[in-house]
């Protein structure tokens, strides 16, 4: 009975696009789809895309269908055909990701010795680059910087960037075969973006804040320790050092009430001895000397003034 109405349905559904008829066709014969394809398959997910493409394929060639007498048997040799591709299909899609798992990890073992001997004369060997090199090579690789930020930091294009980072890297390669390790450009690159830096543990860093924490609240207190005793320091210097100069000052002053300078009281004293006793030149003390007052106080720094003042008073 189904048969005899298949051709009334495809008819009504070519002529008139009669979605009705066409979904009489899909639940008419979905369990006959379903079935041949999941017997092929032999996966419930891989039956059920197969069988999605039989009727698909119905709908598509659904005007050379139309004068069939049945679909039974097209539908039939659809599903069986489809759900082989779909085998076929699969077997080739797990033998490429088996080829290529394979290539993947022949190429990580060989990454992984390459970078064992690359490692130890990495930074040894970025140290030697000039410092716009090295800055390049740190940003594009370590901090994982695009073209565009590091052209941003340098003032130049994204291209412009890229290609001092080439620049760089060529560079940084050069030095490695200078002392025997011999990376392409692509295997230097591929490492130093997979290796380079790797997570640090966890709970290092918090471990790093709470050691500069503890040390920040001891510092200051050691810090104005510091200060305190080379201030100290300074001014014992100080006071020795305008001690030692202001001493023969001292000494040199005339112990007298007017406290004028012993050289300018010696000076005068020899005057007197020697002029002759019948000579009767005024013999008073100059009255510029005597009027003169003492700057010797405003003439020295104010730190020896003030030692000079301490010692005025022994001097005294």
């Amino acid at each position: 009975m189904a048969d005899d109405n298949d051709p009334i349905l495809i008819r009504a559904y070519v002529r008139i696009r009669c979605e009705h008829s066409f979904r009489e066709l899909v639940h008419r014969h979905v369990d006959l789809v379903h079935s041949t394809a999941l017997r092929v398959v032999r996966d419930a997910g891989l039956a059920e895309d197969a069988t999605q493409r039989v009727f698909l394929a119905l709908a598509r060639h659904s005007v050379k269908l139309q004068e069939r007498a049945s679909l039974t048997g097209w539908l039939h040799e659809t599903a069986r055909n489809l759900a082989v591709n779909t085998v076929r299909g699969e077997e080739r899609r797990r033998q490429r990701e088996k080829e290529a798992a394979s290539t993947s990890n022949l190429q990580s073992i060989e990454s992984e010795a390459v970078w064992k001997q690359l490692a130890p004369y990495l930074d040894e060997a970025i140290a030697q680059l000039n410092s716009v090199e090295r800055d390049v090579i740190l940003w594009r690789y370590f901090e994982r910087r695009t073209a565009e930020q590091i052209g941003g930091r340098l003032g130049l294009t994204a291209e412009a960037a890229q290609k001092r980072v080439a620049r760089a890297l060529d560079r940084l390669r050069g030095i490695l075969v200078e002392r025997g390790l011999t990376p392409t450009t692509a295997t230097l690159t591929a490492l130093l973006s997979a290796q380079a830096v790797p997570s640090a543990p966890v709970g290092l860093a918090a471990s790093a804040i709470a050691t500069v924490s503890a040390a920040s609240a001891i510092l200051p207190a050691t810090t104005l320790q510091i200060i305190m005793a080379s201030t100290k320091l300074k001014i014992g210097l100080a006071t020795v050092l305008a001690a030692s100069v202001t001493t023969p000052w001292c000494s040199s002053i005339k112990r007298t009430g007017n406290s004028r300078p012993k050289t300018q009281g010696c000076e005068r004293s020899w005057q007197l001895r020697r002029q002759p006793a019948n000579d009767t030149r005024d013999l008073r003390p100059d009255p510029v000397i005597s009027a003169q007052p003492l700057q010797i106080e405003t003439q020295m720094p104010s730190m020896a003034r003030c030692a000079w003042i301490q010692n005025k008073a022994i001097c005294r």
